[in-house]
């Protein structure tokens, strides 16, 4: 069970209720994690571009200001949303360190 805490919030902490939105919102795909896959990936990397795009969005909906850290709730949301996609990828640490050398990779070649 997903608990809200945005009710106990004053209504003018906008993106305090986003960031418990998505904490929330990990929390399920935590449990979603043990669900078999669909699908299994053909290709056995796929889910580095897909992490990448997870990320993408993730900046672009929920959090502009996110950071790549190992510990953090950006990387453990993507890490349970790619288990959930069906992916397998090897650590949370392993999924911090293939978006930072994708990201280095882009703002290298002139990318933001």
């Amino acid at each position: 069970m997903v608990r809200s805490y945005a009710s106990s919030l004053p209504p003018n902490l906008a993106a305090s209720r986003r960031r418990i939105a998505v904490r929330d919102l990990g929390a399920a795909l935590e449990h979603l994690s043990a669900a078999l896959p669909i699908e299994p990936p053909r290709d056995p990397e796929a889910w580095v571009i897909d992490a990448a795009r997870l990320f993408e969005r993730y900046r672009e909906w929920v959090d502009p200001k996110a950071r790549i850290s190992p510990s953090g709730p950006t990387v453990r949301f993507i890490f349970a949303a790619l288990k959930a996609m069906g992916h397998r990828p090897t650590s949370i640490g392993a999924l911090a360190q293939a978006l930072q050398r994708r990201r280095k990779n882009a703002t290298n070649r002139g990318h933001p």
